[in-house]
């Protein structure tokens, strides 16, 4: 279910974090600057309140499992954001088009994989 950013605010100012579904929605930037960019997942423009980034942002980085699926930063008004997202490329091989479909589809299997492999 995609939340109006209306909505979103509300459950920001509730709960500290949430997501917006869709998240190239252009009314972001003009939104309420106390809200910010937490991180981007597939399809996910997670937000939180602007003291709790580097915090939050921390626990994201450190997660044991996460890191399989970091990909890059990327500075987005103001704020070094982590993309956690990654889109089939048609010059990949087969085994990186099976790793990408267990990241995508299987993510508990690819995390126990890629911990067995050292990778």
């Amino acid at each position: 279910m995609a939340l109006s950013l209306r909505t979103s605010y509300f459950l920001i100012m509730s709960l500290s974090q949430s997501a917006l579904d869709n998240c190239t929605d252009i009314q972001f930037e003009k939104s309420n600057k106390s809200i910010v960019p937490l991180a981007i997942g597939h399809n996910k423009l997670y937000l939180c309140h602007k003291e709790s980034i580097d915090h939050l942002q921390k626990i994201l980085i450190d997660s044991l499992f996460l890191k399989h699926f970091f990909n890059k930063y990327y500075m987005f008004l103001g704020n070094n954001i982590p993309i956690f997202q990654s889109y089939h490329l048609p010059e990949w091989n087969m085994r990186r088009r099976v790793y990408e479909y267990l990241k995508i589809h299987h993510p508990e299997f690819y995390v126990k994989f890629r911990s067995l492999t050292g990778s």
